[in-house]
């Protein structure tokens, strides 16, 4: 096993705080980790580290700060041997949950119709009881399985782990340009990318990018986007938009951006006030850091800051023996309920078969 490995897998073992992760595309982890129990908070970005944001704007964020950290290769992973298969017994009535979601999905296209709510995106929780799990090795194998996705495993005392594999880029900000992307629409991947998109998924991502732009132009000169492209992430696909601009890095910090862009109507809803206002009256769960924002904040020097956050998508959290699955959907005037449940059932098999490999 690798020395920067063997150390992560110590502080985990320590119970101290720490994050490993693997950016899109990349053949390196990095890892941040703390060497005490202390927990640090920001409400405004303006440290440097890496950052856990809840979906609710109200909470406090965790960050890991810079101080200790590891860069090391791929191939110093361990390798894994054995039996991969994870024993998983369902605590959730899934059978009632498909009734409670679906009556979800039909409430969000009432008010769509009769209200100034455009789009909303509801999700559910699918709880799990296993003694089984090492969120290490979960990690390694969401790696393997999905590479050009943001993999991480994060732990914190005040969390427990959160592990995932994300397809969605918050923001990503170097010196004075940021990043950004509109990824909405989904079906299952067969295959090809050549792909027929209907009329719903279309007029979603439009309304994504739409309110994306209209975010930024208060804070960035002239936001531009490419064109909408399919893009696949695992075993499901998606139509993505990027969009970029540049802003001032001495009048606008990234808790200010973070603060425009989040939540995304990919993720909560449009309007996003009203969105929000539905989701709280009526998904009946915490999301806790379920489609919040994790990521590094600030590295660099001066000018030559960086910062890269992710939306907390295709991800789960395990704490005392209880792994939690997490999994939504976008709802507009022309959703169709049991297609939508097929919907989180799809995005929630992004981990069911790596934990079922």
């Amino acid at each position: 096993m690798g020395s920067e490995w063997q150390h992560i897998q110590n502080i985990s073992d320590k119970g101290y705080p720490f994050v490993v992760y693997s950016v899109p595309g990349s053949s390196e982890f990095r890892a941040f980790y703390q060497t005490d129990l202390k927990t640090h908070t920001t409400s405004d970005l303006n440290v440097s580290g890496f950052v856990m944001a809840p979906f609710s704007q109200g909470r406090p964020m965790i960050y890991i700060p810079a101080e200790h950290q590891l860069s090391f290769s791929s191939t110093d992973l361990p390798e894994q041997t054995g039996s991969n298969t994870i024993n998983l017994e369902v605590v959730t009535d899934l059978s009632a949950q498909k009734e409670a979601h679906m009556f979800l999905v039909k409430r969000a296209i009432d008010q769509i119709r009769n209200s100034e709510l455009k789009k909303v995106v509801v999700s559910r929780r699918i709880d799990f009881r296993s003694d089984e799990v090492a969120p290490l090795q979960l990690f390694q194998r969401l790696r393997t399985a999905y590479p050009a996705a943001m993999v991480y495993c994060w732990y914190h005392p005040q969390t427990g782990y959160w592990m995932g594999a994300t397809p969605e880029t918050l923001m990503n900000i170097e010196g004075n340009k940021i990043t950004t992307m509109s990824l909405a629409g989904t079906q299952t991947f067969n295959g090809t990318e050549k792909v027929h998109w209907g009329n719903k998924e279309i007029e979603e991502q439009a309304l994504v990018t739409e309110a994306i732009l209209e975010a930024l132009k208060p804070f960035a000169d002239s936001p531009e986007k490419d064109e909408v492209a399919t893009v696949r992430a695992g075993n499901l696909l998606h139509l993505r938009t990027m969009v970029s601009a540049r802003f001032d890095p001495h009048r606008v910090s990234p808790g200010e951006l973070a603060r425009a862009l989040h939540p995304t109507p990919a993720v909560g809803g449009l309007p996003a006030k009203a969105a929000v206002d539905f989701l709280d009256r009526h998904e009946n769960y915490d999301r806790s850091y379920y489609t919040g924002y994790f990521g590094e904040i600030n590295l660099g020097e001066n000018e030559n800051r960086k910062s890269r956050l992710f939306v907390n998508l295709r991800c789960c959290c395990y704490r005392d023996g209880l792994l939690s699955l997490y999994a939504g959907g976008g709802i507009t005037q022309d959703s169709d309920p049991e297609r939508e449940w097929q919907e989180t059932e799809n995005k929630a098999e992004t981990i069911l078969r790596v934990l079922r490999q």
